[in-house]
């Protein structure tokens, strides 16, 4: 069972500049450790070890780095156009794109994904943000279960769609804040389970 994805998404930013790069990357350690409320554009500027001025030459304030961090994370967790899911039954099929899914997700803290959650729903412009990856996933989620569409009883895939994101959200918050590999490999497996049941009633 193969089934690719035919999304586009919109391109990643292909500048590479060093000063900025690096203010990312402190900006996500920092917001990762202490959340965003607690640090402010200084303290990133000295983790990345660069000036005050270089900082503002590339971001208004911490608000649109981290905008700029959640939009990388939209970018890098969605499916990518043409990516495909091949497996050879329903349950591995569910197994395959869900450990697909939390590998990319592995590229971020768990802390990172609960200040996500935290701030969708304080600051209008992450949450239209989080929104567009939304509809990005649902749009995938789709196109995975109308590729499937033979295999199972599902009439509805908008609604199962939402239902699939919404486990899926569920269990990368979940998983990835347990640090025991054992534990996190049979948490998922309740996942990979549930899912199953519901759309093949296996």
């Amino acid at each position: 069972m193969k089934v690719c994805i035919k999304e586009i998404r919109k391109p990643v930013q292909k500048r590479s500049i060093d000063k900025k790069n690096a203010l990312l990357e402190a900006g996500l350690r920092l917001i990762s450790q202490k959340g965003l409320h607690h640090i402010n554009s200084k303290d990133i500027a000295k983790e990345a070890g660069v000036s005050i001025g270089s900082f503002y030459a590339y971001f208004k304030d911490k608000n649109t780095l981290f905008y700029e961090l959640v939009q990388n994370y939209k970018d890098k967790t969605t499916f990518q156009e043409n990516e495909c899911l091949d497996s050879e039954s329903p349950k591995e099929y569910i197994r395959t794109f869900l450990n697909t899914k939390l590998e990319l997700a592995k590229q971020y803290p768990s802390a990172f994904h609960r200040e996500i959650h935290y701030q969708r729903t304080r600051d209008q412009a992450i949450g239209q943000l989080y929104n567009d990856y939304k509809n990005a996933e649902l749009k995938v989620f789709m196109a995975l279960l109308n590729g499937i569409s033979d295999y199972t009883n599902i009439k509805d895939t908008r609604t199962a769609s939402n239902l699939a994101f919404n486990v899926y959200e569920e269990m990368i918050t979940s998983v990835l804040e347990i640090s025991d590999e054992i534990e996190q490999q049979e948490l998922l497996e309740s996942y990979i389970e549930l899912l199953t049941r519901y759309l093949f009633n296996q």
